[in-house]
């Protein structure tokens, strides 16, 4: 299987599963922040083709939170 190119796009492009069990509590989530804001986005949002996020949820919302 070949695996596509990497792309930039803007975020509100991006979809959210809103049947994703995936859950973060509030102090995983202080975490997660915390070491954005010191090491910044260095693991990528995957997506489908749909822009529909596999992985990344809760940096995505990070991000929307600090646009």
């Amino acid at each position: 299987m070949r695996i596509p190119a990497a792309e930039l796009v803007d975020v509100d492009t991006l979809r959210v599963d809103h049947e994703n069990p995936n859950r973060m509590s509030s102090r995983q989530f202080k975490a997660l922040k915390k070491s954005i804001q010191r090491w910044g986005f260095v693991v990528p949002i995957i997506t489908n083709r749909d822009y529909l996020v596999a992985d990344g949820e809760h940096r995505l919302r990070l991000r929307r939170i600090w646009a």
